[in-house]
């Protein structure tokens, strides 16, 4: 059962170059899911940050962004019951 402070249910983080990595990315995440949240990440938007490898590890409820994931984290997300959330209309996906 997750914890809540405050109304809070989720621990969420960013992991994309120049933002959070994939190592302080899972170390937010596990942290959290400790304290009762569930794992949701964003990540993969701009580049191939790490963070849809991440987000299959750590089994997070979703991900999102996804632009620049690669497409055997994406089908390995069937498996590990993490939602991948795309982003199709962004301009770096076309």
């Amino acid at each position: 059962m997750a914890r809540k402070i405050g109304g809070a249910v989720f621990c969420d983080v960013f992991c994309e170059t120049g933002v959070f990595t994939p190592e302080q990315a899972s170390m937010i995440l596990r942290a959290g899911v400790k304290l009762g949240f569930k794992p949701k990440i964003h990540a993969d938007e701009f580049t191939d940050s790490g963070g849809a490898r991440v987000a299959n590890q750590i089994r997070a409820v979703s991900a999102d962004h996804l632009v620049q994931s690669p497409i055997s984290e994406l089908e390995k997300m069937a498996k590990t019951g993490v939602v991948p959330v795309l982003l199709p209309a962004l301009p770096t996906a076309f």
